[in-house]
């Protein structure tokens, strides 16, 4: 309220509300003023507005992969009332476009329908937060899918928000390219031995790529590039649009390439960093050289001693194991094997012999060198690796010198190493290790480093500050120096309670080798502290060294003093207070005064002064206020008023002042309630009046009447509106200048500073992945809205889990982009900013953070988008806490056996890598989509040193005829993946071995030199193609077997065959075993226990005259694998002498027969024998052949 010369009175009523579109658009507000001489009513209605959104373009990965979740993002700013539908749509490569999802007003969200009826592709996520300064509204909508190089590869994303209150609709549009990241199976060999000079061929296996255009395959060895004997197989496209190709390398090795690295790279603009895989070539092979087998005698016997023997030569490595196989089965009996020779002309290997470590002195100490020295001899190659390992870690050092070949061709060194040993070393060891190839493990030597144990000297203890206050951090510490071993225990004790953060303790070595330490205390005290005393004990467990430092704590607190207003502005006739705060001091004692300074002179304030008791706080330190009225007059304009505090813990006074102006009243011209800029000058004449606005700014403006009213007396009253959009830098501080001109009387003048002052910014969280994956490229996204004007400055910070922060990226206001170097290789990081400006010039920024996260580096760490606006000074901050996993990756399915064979069991492997964490891993089978619970395991999980898990999982079932045409499905289920992976595997064909009968002999009993025909029959066998050959003893018979057609069952499904072989034996097919392989689908079979052996039938006669009448005896004997001329013995009878019409009995001993199988026939010249003949069962005899007696009762007649 101002009152006038004419002792008139204005009053100007400031109205703050925030409206509400649904319920205050429409409203009335009535103003009534009630005066003792009238009363005024007046009314306006409220026409309330909403404020439109701002839509910022899509936000996309850097590198969108196939059938990897895909976060895209749309920013939405500034806008309300929040009611609002935001529709995503998919525009597809030949124009179609479709909605995929929309959120409507109410917040009821509907998703396109998936047509196979599985769950929907797309699925959405909203991020919102509301000012309470203005009330707008900021939404950030992510649409989340998986993308396929055949759905999505250049379609275009578009979100559209349609704003209820200002039925505004805005949209943006994002096209996305799908790349696939190519994937490398583990590099394969052929042969899968690798063999000394002989061909090698590596192969890698790259899939599951796209394009196809940019994939660059290079090989390796040891680091070098190597061009010659590299190939790319064909490429194939898939039915998925994704490509396959294979990359050879082929080379002959030698020795000189064993414990060499091979790698295959793979580079692709899907990738960030080239993918490798690789393999060590640890052993070479040189397969022997087997002699013909020889046999001592020659010419065996049955039932005696027989040696055979051949020689094995010119292989590598030096152990090999030989087996003899007697038919089908090994044999160990009797087996001899010579150590292995070495060929010294050749010199195909030779073993270094490792000397003992010498070391140069008798006596080790501390920080005193000592030298170490070894010698390696006799060895060749000359290639060999010796190396020291001291405390566990590799020394690299020159100290080896390498002699050599010798009169015998073979090489030397000798290793030294100089060690200045420290109180690391203390019971350790120093280890010196040889690898050669001839050596199947590295020798390693030892050489003890005895050291003595060294009690620690604790100094004094530390304080900082010296002089200790309550609720103001303390910091004591103490060195601990000159102990060994390491090994020591630090406590820190309080005189009541515990410390809320542990004492820190770190260790060195010294440069007299001893450890050398410290350990720190950081802790608030609080007033209980007081008078309590502070302890360290230090033990040394090796030497039961225990010491023990204190300090009793005496306790301040500096008061903390604020004085508000700094400046207290009052018209003549007004009244306001100032407050004096005096915090935070201990002791409990303060005094605290006012005092006025006006023209130099300083006096005592005692009146109008009201200063409270003492309170207290939770530290234990005190709080006191005091408060000064004032009501002055003119003449205290300019009066400085102090606030003076006395304390215990201050070494003068504390003083804060304020200063005091005070105005007369104002004159007719209101003072200028505007904040605005500009250049030039406008004239306005109302009623007579000519207004001058003049501007020194740069801005242009508009100048209008708003209103003129004329009251009763006479008077009037004139509204004046000046619109201007001012910038910061270059109207700030100008001055606004009105003159009102009546024509009567001198100008009325009035101007104002204008002061322009910025917008600060606004930020949302830092928008992430849903999930951040090890080695996959991702993009931290920090909305920056609302400010103005531009210049702002953007640092990104990262907080590794060990607590240190560093810069990592910085945009200063000039848009100057400072990025963290990465020391040898190419930054880590890259930035990029996506801009837009609204309508009223406040900027909205998007900056967007781009780096390849690890698990080593980045898991659990912690990044900081931090602003800086120069216009407000206002800094604003957010952080992001990243959890790094490591998406498994899925083999194919492999198969134990390679072809599946009907009825018997199967294997199906699928091998799960490079994921982490190792806990959350879920892995399902499915047999035509039923999830299978019997029969599948997951093997031993494993770790490799970048700390990312391996794991197989395996189905075992019996595969029948139903399940031909079924497809397995291995998925798998991590936090690493927002959906499961899945590898599949269909049952295409099944193998039925066939069932083969005995294999029967036409006629049964072969006869040597007369045809004979071997058949069997093959049923029940699918498919219809199969092998079949005959076998002879260990060798395949080469002419053409006799198949017939296969004979196909309707009812079973099955096939049927009968196979034939007809030769005419030899006498070297006597007792040999005739057997049927049969190859089918791959699967090589050969029944069991169906071999039919062959025996031969011969006749051998031999004639005995028996009392004038010849007697013939016929035996039919399977030819033995020895003579048999002599196998029958002679004719005997008892009696001796016989009788006519009396009984003889004639027998026969036969021996020396193989095998087993025997007929024995009596006949006689004339007639035959009255009684059948008695033959007994062969028995095996001492010399290992068969005996045998037969025998016959016969009467002599005439």
């Amino acid at each position: 309220m101002e009152k006038h010369s004419d002792g008139t009175f204005s009053i100007i009523c400031t109205i703050s509300v925030t409206p509400d579109i649904d319920m205050d658009a429409g409203a009335e507000l009535v103003l009534e003023v009630q005066h003792s001489a009238v009363t005024i009513r007046k009314s306006v209605t409220i026409t309330v507005v909403g404020v439109k959104p701002r839509i910022h373009k899509v936000i996309v990965p850097p590198v969108v992969i196939h059938n990897e979740l895909v976060a895209l993002t749309c920013p939405i700013n500034g806008f309300k009332p929040r009611p609002a539908a935001i529709t995503w749509h998919k525009k597809e490569v030949n124009g179609k476009e479709k909605e995929v999802l929309r959120l409507e007003p109410d917040g009821k969200l509907v998703v396109e329908k998936n047509r196979e009826g599985k769950k929907p592709k797309y699925s959405h996520g909203i991020s919102e937060m509301e000012y309470e300064e203005d009330s707008t509204h900021d939404v950030i909508s992510i649409l989340t899918f998986v993308p396929t190089i055949q759905d999505d590869n250049e379609a275009s994303y578009i979100c559209k928000v349609y704003h209820v209150a200002t039925e505004i609709t805005q949209e943006t549009k994002e096209t996305i390219y799908v790349k696939a990241a190519p994937k490398l199976d583990a590099i394969q060999l052929s042969p899968d031995v690798p063999q000394s000079e002989s061909l090698l061929t590596l192969s890698c296996r790259v899939h599951s790529y796209f394009p196809q255009a940019t994939l660059e395959i290079v090989w390796y060895l040891e680091g070098k590039r190597v061009e010659e004997g590299t190939q790319i197989g064909d490429v194939i496209k898939a039915n998925d649009g994704l490509f396959y190709c294979t990359s050879f390398f082929k080379m002959i090795p030698t020795w000189r390439d064993v414990g060499k690295v091979f790698t295959c790279e793979v580079r692709h603009e899907s990738i960030a960093e080239p993918r490798t895989v690789e393999w060590k070539l640890d052993e070479l092979v040189s397969v022997p050289v087997v002699t013909d087998i020889k046999s001592d005698p020659p010419l065996p016997e049955i039932g005696k001693p027989m040696t055979l023997s051949c020689v094995v030569k010119d292989y590598y490595p030096k152990d090999c194991t030989i087996a003899w196989v007697q038919g089908f089965e090994r044999t160990d009996d009797g087996m001899e094997t010579d150590e292995p020779e070495f060929d010294e002309e050749r010199r195909v290997y030779s073993v270094p012999t490792v000397g003992d470590i010498i070391k140069g002195t008798d006596v080790v100490d501390y920080g005193q060198p000592v030298t170490l020295s070894c010698d390696v001899t006799g060895f060749l190659p000359k290639e060999i690796q010796a190396e020291w390992l001291h405390n566990g870690k590799k020394v690299h050092n020159n100290g080896i010198k390498l002699s050599g070949p010798d009169e015998n061709g073979f090489y030397s060194l000798r290793s030294i190493y100089q060690l200045t040993p420290t109180a690391h070393d203390f019971n350790k060891d120093v280890l010196f290790s040889v690898k050669h190839q001839t050596l199947k493990k590295a020798v390693i030597k030892e050489a003890y480093i005895s050291l003595s144990a060294k009690p620690p000297i604790v100094s004094n203890l530390i304080i900082e500050p010296q002089t200790p206050e309550i609720s103001r951090k303390l910091r004591m510490s103490l060195t601990i120096e000159d102990y060994s071993p390491e090994e020591i225990k630090v406590e820190w004790y309080r005189y009541k309670g515990s410390f809320e953060k542990k004492p820190v303790t770190t260790c060195t070595v010294a440069e007299n080798g001893l450890f050398r330490g410290k350990s720190v205390l950081e802790f608030i005290p609080k007033a209980t502290d007081q008078g309590g005393p502070i302890r360290c004990e230090v033990m040394h467990p090796v030497t039961k060294e225990m010491k023990e430092k204190s300090f009793v704590l005496f306790l301040k607190a500096r008061p903390q003093i604020n004085l508000t207003p700094k400046e207290v502005h009052l018209l003549v006739g007004n009244e306001k207070s100032l407050d004096c705060t005096v915090h935070g001091y201990y002791p409990k004692k303060i005094g605290i005064t006012w005092k006025r300074i006006k023209d130099g002179v300083e006096t005592a304030v005692m009146g109008d002064v009201c200063t409270g008791a003492p309170t207290s706080n939770d530290d234990g330190t005190y709080n006191r206020r005091s408060r000064l009225r004032l009501l002055p007059s003119i003449d205290d304009n300019g009066t400085v008023y102090t606030c003076e505090v006395i304390h215990k813990t201050l070494f003068k006074p504390a003083v804060t002042e304020s200063t005091l102006f005070v105005e007369e009243p104002r004159d007719m011209l209101l003072d200028l309630l505007l904040v605005v800029t500009g250049i030039g000058a406008a004239v306005i004449v109302v009623l007579g009046l000519h207004w001058h606005f003049r501007f020194n700014g740069e801005s242009s403006f508009k100048v209008k009447i708003a209103s003129t009213n004329c009251y009763s007396d006479g008077t009037y009253s004139i509204a004046c509106e000046i619109s201007v959009l001012p910038d910061y830098y270059t109207d700030h501080d100008s001055e606004l200048l009105v003159e009102l001109h009546d024509g009567q009387q001198n100008p009325v003048r009035k101007s104002k500073k204008i002061c322009v002052s910025g917008v600060k910014p606004r930020m949302s969280g830092i928008i992430m992945p849903p999930v951040v994956n090890h080695n996959e490229v991702v993009a931290l996204t920090c909305p920056i809205i609302g400010f103005k004007p531009r210049p702002a400055t953007i640092t990104w910070y990262k907080i590794d889990r060990d607590g240190q922060k560093r810069e990592i990226v910085k945009v200063d206001a000039e848009n100057k982009q400072t990025v963290e170097a990465d020391t040898g290789k190419r930054a880590k990081y890259s930035h990029s900013l996506g801009e837009m400006q609204a309508d009223d010039a406040t900027n909205d920024v998007m900056s967007v953070l781009i780096f390849l996260p690890t698990l080593k580096e980045d898991d659990d760490s912690t990044y900081i988008c931090k602003v800086y606006h120069e216009a407000t000074k206002y800094t604003l901050e957010r952080k992001a806490i990243l959890q790094v996993k490591a998406a498994p990756k899925l083999d194919f399915v492999q198969l134990s056996p390679d072809v599946p064979v009907a009825n018997s069991p199967l294997t199906l492997s699928c091998k799960i890598h490079s994921y982490f964490p190792k806990d959350n891993l879920e892995v399902f089978w499915y047999y035509d989509g039923k999830l299978m619970e019997e029969g599948t395991n997951v093997g031993a999980v494993s770790t490799t040193k970048d700390n990312l898990h391996y794991c197989t999982s395996a189905f075992n079932f019996t595969p029948t005829w139903k399940d031909v045409g079924k497809k397995f499905t291995c998925e798998v289920k991590h936090g690493g993946l927002l959906q499961p992976k899945r590898m599949h595997w269909t049952l295409e064909e099944l193998v039925l071995v066939p069932t083969v009968t005995e294999i029967l002999s036409d006629p049964p009993l072969p006869e040597l030199g007369k045809p004979v025909t071997l058949h069997c029959l093959l049923k029940n066998y699918y498919p219809k193609d199969c092998t079949v050959a005959w076998i002879r003893g260990f060798e395949r018979i080469d002419d053409r077997e006799e198949i017939s057609e296969p004979v196909f069952n309707k009812d079973t499904k099955l096939y049927s065959r009968e196979v034939h072989k007809t030769f005419i034996p030899t006498i070297d097919d006597n007792g040999t075993e005739f057997t049927v392989e049969i190859v089918q689908s791959g699967v090589t079979h050969r029944p069991p226990n169906n071999g039919y052996t062959m025996l031969l039938k011969v006749h051998f006669y031999k004639g005995y005259t028996y009392r004038g009448s010849l007697l013939n005896m016929v035996s039919w004997l399977s030819l033995p694998a020895i003579s048999v001329s002599d196998c029958i013995r002679d004719l005997n009878h008892i009696p001796d002498a016989p009788e006519v019409s009396k009984a003889v009995r004639l027998g026969i001993s036969i021996a020396v027969f193989s095998p087993g199988d025997l007929t024995v026939k009596w006949y006689k010249e004339l007639g035959t024998f009255e009684s059948n003949p008695s033959t007994t069962e062969p028995e095996i005899a001492k010399n290992g052949l068969f005996c045998a007696k037969s025998y016959i009762d016969h009467t002599k007649s005439h």
